[in-house]
């Protein structure tokens, strides 16, 4: 009833710029309760506001536009709103709606993928808001910074940006800013797998936000809680707490959140072995998650319906879901190995000009000094841009960039070359009962290994996850690439010692030989890809090479 009435009133004639700022006041304080009302409201505003107004209320209401269409999963919309916002309100001299409107720009950019442009938009907000003295955006804007450091897997740098926006927050008195900043640095303890610590300090927060009027914050509060819970073995508290979150995304029209809480909701159902009660809600998720277009969801959804069919015995919809969880997650890692990149270039690039200009300006002594420590530093960010950060090795841009080389000597050559496709046996049961930190030393130990096994020249990438690539280039027969695949078998069955506890794991592995398998880089990854998943159908710890028939007798074997 309260926004049908709203609705009416934006009927009436244009009203003074005093009455038309009030409503624009309002639907500040309603983004916050109803996402899509406001979404709605903030388009009939816009409609009525346009060449009548002064561009400050125009910028304000562009950026409450933005901000709704965001907040509804909407990012190019949302970035159009933002940057009419943007322009107004430059023009107009409004600092504090340009702080936002760049804030905004910074957040669409995030959940766009752009790492580079985000950072700017942020760091040009922050550049704002201190000219302006406004303690609030300066906050905004530590956190969504922090939030971007995050993405770029430098959390101790993103604890710091968070721990300065809550410290603000608390002097300023600003509880929604305050209870956001505790999410946050809940979130770090959270990613440190610091279950007991992250769940302490989420459940605290819950209960300022539930004594309070900032409830908009309960759904995403809620859902963290609920995988902390998850994660941490509690499956009733996990359950519980997940049942009131889905209700509360629901609610607030928060698209994404809701297509996580289903798929949170899934995971406990299939960890309590409700497996037709899991495979519900999983599929929910997935269909969300591909309408919102958010990949990343789309191939947990995947990851864990395979997991069910296999427990249901439905091998064939296992075998589907797990190749569309591979592909998917093939897919984000490239794209996120593509951002780090650019960002750690430009990061590089940035960093010699300040050197150069450093140089230009002290022409002394430490000239030779301050080059070497520019090479150096160009020479880390390079090497992190291209090398797998847990094990040393070769991450998968180089591998497919090398693989792509290659083939195109071998056909000038006429020579022919190997890629091995290597997944280790049971590996999510190291990490389940041992812990991720174990896992990641196993991970560590099995690069190693793979190093010895190979020619110096021969490349080993790591794909992500447990997955491992190995390219043979110039070789003789195919009957090298048997041996190499037998050595490596040999090799990883030996005995881990992690943290005084003998471990075993072993691997399959799948071949495929340029030409006769494959003439491209993508058909020869795929195809020693179905020849590692035919090694896994027939028992594990073993090596095939690819032949035509390979993927029938997996679906055959299913």
């Amino acid at each position: 009833m309260f926004v049908e009435q709203w609705m009416l009133e934006l009927t009436k004639p244009i009203m003074s710029t005093l009455e038309f700022s009030q409503k624009l006041d309002r639907l500040e304080f309603l983004l916050t309760n109803d996402f899509a009302a406001a979404l709605e409201l903030a388009e009939r505003i816009l409609e009525s506001v346009e060449k009548q107004e002064p561009k400050a209320l125009q910028a304000k209401a562009y950026m409450f536009t933005g901000i709704a269409q965001f907040r509804a999963a909407q990012y190019k919309a949302a970035e159009q709103s933002y940057e009419m916002g943007l322009a107004l309100a430059e023009a107009s001299g409004n600092l504090s709606i340009e702080a936002r409107c760049l804030n905004g720009l910074g957040l669409v950019y995030y959940q766009l993928g752009d790492y580079n442009t985000a950072i700017s938009y942020q760091l040009k907000n922050l550049q704002v808001v201190q000219e302006n003295d406004d303690q609030e955006g300066r906050i905004r804007a530590l956190i969504n910074i922090g939030v971007l450091h995050d993405q770029l897997e430098q959390t101790d740098k993103a604890l710091g940006y968070h721990q300065e926006a809550l410290s603000l927050a608390q002097k300023q008195n600003l509880l929604r800013y305050e209870c956001i900043c505790a999410i946050n640095v809940a979130g770090y303890h959270h990613d440190k797998k610091a279950f007991s610590t992250a769940i302490t300090l989420y459940r605290e927060t819950l209960e300022k936000i539930q004594s309070s009027s900032e409830q908009a914050l309960e759904g995403s509060l809620l859902l963290n809680l609920a995988k902390a819970y998850l994660e941490a073995g509690l499956l009733e508290e996990a359950q519980s707490t997940n049942f009131k979150a889905l209700p509360t995304n629901q609610a607030a029209g928060d698209r994404e959140n809701e297509t996580e809480t289903l798929l949170i909701q899934g995971r406990i159902e299939l960890e309590l072995g409700s497996l037709d009660t899991s495979r519900d809600y999983l599929l929910r998720a997935l269909v969300m998650a591909e309408t919102i277009e958010v990949k990343r969801h789309q191939y947990e959804a995947h990851r864990y319906l395979s997991r069910c069919y296999e427990m249901q015995k439905d091998f064939k919809a296992a075998l589907y879901h797990e190749r569309c969880y591979h592909q998917l997650e093939r897919e984000v890692h490239n794209e996120e190995v593509s951002r780090k990149t650019e960002f750690l270039i430009s990061k590089a690039e940035a960093e010699r000009f300040r050197h150069e200009a450093e140089i230009e300006r002290l022409r002394n002594v430490e000239l030779a000094v301050l080059n070497k420590e520019l090479e150096e530093a160009r020479e880390k960010l390079v090497f992190q841009a291209e090398h797998d950060s847990l094990t040393g090795l070769a991450n998968r841009s180089v591998f497919e960039n090398r693989l792509q080389r290659a083939t195109r000597s071998s056909q000038l050559n006429s020579s022919m070359l190997a890629v091995l496709f290597i997944d280790l046996d049971k590996f999510k049961t190291v990490n389940d009962t041992l812990g991720h930190d174990v896992g990641d030393e196993l991970l560590i130990h099995v690069a190693a290994r793979l190093k010895n096994a190979v020619r110096r020249g021969d490349l080993i990438a790591r794909m992500g996850g447990d997955e491992f690539t190995i390219l043979i280039e110039n070789l003789v027969s195919p009957v090298v690439s048997h041996r190499v695949a037998q050595k490596i078998l040999a090799v990883l069955n030996a005995p881990y010692e992690l943290q005084k506890q003998e471990i075993y794991v072993t691997a399959s592995i799948g071949i495929a030989i340029y030409p006769n398998d494959g003439l491209d880089a993508m058909s020869l990854k795929k195809n020693a890809d179905i020849a590692m998943y035919h090694v896994k159908y027939q028992g594990k710890n073993g090596f095939q090479r690819y032949n035509p028939g390979l993927n029938q007798q997996v679906l055959t074997k299913s």
